[in-house]
């Protein structure tokens, strides 16, 4: 049921911002996945999307401020990358990472307060971690 709101949500709001660029370069909207949790902890739904426009796929946070959604360009790609939530999920003892994707940055230790979205491409050996955390959203890369 929640998915099927976020699509009528998507459709109705999201839609019509993007459609008159999407007209004028030919390229359609592909809609792939969407989700709600609360990521920065208010109590609130915030609504993930996933989709491809313009032969690139876009993670999209929309957090609930209020009445309104502030929109968050998390993620960019030229390839499709598989999608978790992790909802209900507090790292006390911290996940090992780097703040960027190259072998010459160290592992740190990080904690991640709340719920985090991780992306994995099968193609890599590297996993992004997006998290809000400090009224931002922080990403690590992670290893296995």
């Amino acid at each position: 049921m929640k998915k099927i709101l976020i699509y009528i949500f998507f459709i109705i709001f999201i839609y019509p911002v993007f459609s008159k660029d999407i007209m004028i370069t030919g390229y359609p909207l592909e809609y792939y996945n969407g989700y709600t949790v609360d990521l920065n902890l208010d109590k609130k739904d915030d609504i993930i999307l996933y989709f491809n426009m313009e032969k690139k796929y876009i993670l999209l946070a929309l957090l609930s401020e209020g009445n309104n959604y502030k929109s968050y360009i998390l993620h960019k790609s030229k390839e499709l990358n598989n999608i978790y939530i992790y909802e209900l999920y507090s790292i006390n003892e911290g996940i090992k990472g780097k703040r960027e994707r190259t072998i010459k940055c160290k592992d740190e230790l990080f904690k991640i307060p709340g719920p985090f979205i991780q992306l994995v491409n099968h193609k890599s050996k590297f996993k992004m971690i997006i998290y809000w955390d400090k009224g931002k959203f922080n990403e690590i890369w992670t290893s296995d």
